[in-house]
This record gives C-alpha cells, sequence and structure tokens, in this order.
C-alpha cells in the first residue's frame, strides 16, 4: 500500500502471510556420515526422513508447512532527483520452522530396534537426528535505505562528454570505459578485488556498489552516445537563442529527446548487475548476499522451489526488457540502437 502526502513524500505498508513447503532433501533423503561427538570422536550419525520408522523411534512425525506472518511501516521521500530515502519498520512472525532435531545418542538396545526395522548398517550408527518442525522466530527492526542512480547519471554524463567534437582523447576515454564489458568478468573481478583491497573497501556495500556501477557504466554510455548520434543539435542553439541557460537546455530539450537511450541503457546496465555473480564473490563478504550470489550458494547446497521461482522470474525479465527495447527503437522521432544484452542466467 502506497499513500502519497506530498509530490515528495509517501507513506508506505504491508500486510503479508505465507507458507514453505519442505524440500525433497528434507522429506526424502536418508544420510550416514562421520561426525566428531561432543566428547571428541569420530561417530557414525544417520539423519533419517520425519515420518521414517527409524525416526519414530525418537518422536519424529510428517513435516509441515512453515507459516510466515510479516507487516511494515514507513515512509518515502525524494527530494532531490535520483535520490530516494526510505524509513521502514518491518516485523516477520515465523513459526514451525523446520531444523535438524538434537542429536540422539543410541544404545544397543535402539541399534537393535534399528535392525529390526531394516536399517542399512545400523550397528554401527551411533547418534540419530531427523527435521522436524521445532522452532517459531520473530524479527523486527528498522531500515534506512538510501539509493541513487549512479549508473544512469554516470552514464549519460560521460556519453554527453564523449559526444562533443571539443573532447581531447575521446577515442582513449571510451576505450576505458567500455573496457569492463569487453575484458573476462574474472579478470575484472581479480583486479578489482586487488585494488579495492588496498584501499579499505573489499567486502564492503561502497566497494561493491562502485564495482556494480563500473560494470553498468558502459551500457549507458554506448546507448546514450548512439541515440545522441541523432540528435539535432541546432535545437540547443535555438533554446540558447530564446535566452535558456545551459542547464535548462539539457533538462528541458535535450534530455527529454535522448531519454530512450539513457531508459534503455539503464535497463541494459541494471540486468548486467543484477545478473552479476563472480565479482561479489570476489568483493562480497559475509554480509553482502545479492540475489545471484544466494541462488548459487543454493544451487551448491540443495534445489530449493525458491530458486526455480527466481529462475522464471529472471526469464520474464529478460523477455520484458528484450520488448521495451524495442518498443523503445519504434517510437517515431526517437533512435535507440541497443548494445550487446547480458546473459541473464538461471
Amino acid at each position: 500500500m502506497r499513500y502519497g502526502l506530498t509530490d515528495a513524500i509517501d507513506l508506505l505498508g504491508s500486510v503479508g502471510t505465507g507458507f514453505r513447503a519442505p524440500t525433497s532433501g528434507q522429506i526424502s533423503t536418508t544420510n550416514v556420515s562421520t561426525r566428531i561427538n561432543a566428547r571428541g570422536f569420530p561417530v557414525a550419525q544417520g539423519v533419517f526422513p520425519a515420518d521414517d520408522p527409524a525416526s519414530g523411534l525418537f518422536g519424529g512425525r510428517p513435516l509441515e508447512a512453515e507459516d510466515a506472518v510479516s507487516f511494515t511501516l514507513g515512509v518515502s521521500a525524494s527530494f532531490v532527483d535520483g535520490l530516494n530515502l526510505t524509513l521502514d519498520y518491518y516485523y516477520v512472525e515465523l513459526s514451525d520452522r523446520i531444523v535438524l532435531s538434537s542429536v540422539f545418542e543410541l544404545d544397543d538396545q535402539d541399534r537393535h530396534a534399528l535392525q529390526a526395522l531394516g536399517v542399512v548398517g545400523a550397528t554401527d550408527i551411533a547418534e540419530l537426528r531427523f527435521f522436524t518442525n521445532d522452532v517459531d522466530t520473530s524479527t523486527s527492526g528498522i531500515d534506512l535505505v538510501a539509493s541513487y542512480e549512479f549508473d544512469s547519471a554516470l552514464g549519460t554524463l560521460a556519453a554527453l562528454g564523449l559526444s562533443s567534437p571539443a573532447m581531447p582523447g575521446r577515442t582513449l576515454i571510451m576505450s576505458i570505459l567500455i573496457s569492463p564489458m569487453i575484458t573476462p568478468v574474472i579478470i575484472v573481478a581479480v583486479g578489482m578485488f586487488f585494488f579495492y583491497s588496498g584501499i579499505g573497501l573489499a567486502q564492503t556495500y561502497l566497494g561493491l556498489i562502485l564495482a556494480h556501477t563500473a560494470l553498468g557504466a558502459p551500457f549507458v554510455v554506448i546507448t546514450v552516445t548512439a541515440t545522441l548520434s541523432g540528435f539535432d543539435r541546432t535545437l540547443m542553439r535555438a533554446a540558447a537563442s530564446l535566452g535558456a541557460g545551459p542547464l535548462r537546455r539539457f533538462f528541458r530539450v535535450q534530455l527529454p529527446l535522448i531519454s530512450p537511450g539513457v531508459f534503455s541503457g539503464g535497463l541494459f546496465a541494471f540486468a548486467a548487475s543484477f545478473d552479476e555473480v563472480v565479482v561479489v564473490l570476489f568483493m562480497g563478504g559475509i554480509e553482502q548476499r545479492t540475489i545471484p550470489r544466494q541462488m548459487w550458494s543454493g544451487i551448491r547446497e540443495q534445489i530449493s522451489p525458491t530458486i526455480l521461482a527466481v529462475a522464471v522470474f529472471l526469464v520474464i525479465f529478460a523477455v520484458l526488457a528484450l520488448l521495451t527495447v524495442e518498443w523503445l527503437r519504434s517510437r517515431p522521432g526517437t533512435t535507440v540502437r541497443a548494445s550487446p544484452a547480458p546473459a541473464v542466467s538461471g
């Protein structure tokens, strides 16, 4: 829910419910592995499905879905073009969370019971665990978020300067700006890691933002430069002859005409940033977990329905991005040349 108090201030609020079904691994996986017990000795520990008869000996029962209830209240303000501030209070309550049970140490009688149930290698198992709905949690806090449109703003300014015939060294500067797009991403990631480590910005949000800005700016530079190649500069001279200053000429004459290129460049920059996982693996610490990094970690550990849902969203987003660029190119009176679209992994 969003309610506008003024042109610059909005009230925000939301109420939601949800659930998370048990994963296939939690429902059906049986695993016996060697662990170090509390006394420091290696022992065989078995993890059984919750509804397995072996788990039933220690109170296991079929898993149920986790339930969630949440609400948020906040305010959003935008007093400067491109700068947005959002203050939110959030509360999330989770019930019946699925966790591993406590460790049950087995004696000879328990092992004989497991053997009677047909458990392979039951005589060697010293500990037993299973997944269970056993935890209720609640989380609340306050988020303050400030955002500024780096990629489009910086890329547009760079493209405006490079489109001027009086700009010295245009070819060299353009080559430097687009180099992150044509350099193998692993080389870019390693170079950024060593550079930002030297100035103390590795594994920080600021360092990650700057890295993504450098990766997204080339897409904006290319699309806006292509749009400016078809811009009629006599319009700027006409506006100047009517008394418009440089800023007024830019915001009232030039920017509306090149906005398709700015929007397309921002769209490609967002897609490149949203899809990037290699750089964040080098640059990000434990706290900096973007969606692609979370997906990569989830695929390594277990296939979750959440990963599949996000993958579907990424495919839909890629299709919508291409349709939007094609619509911008087909608008009468505009010239937008799309740069190569970054791959969106699913």
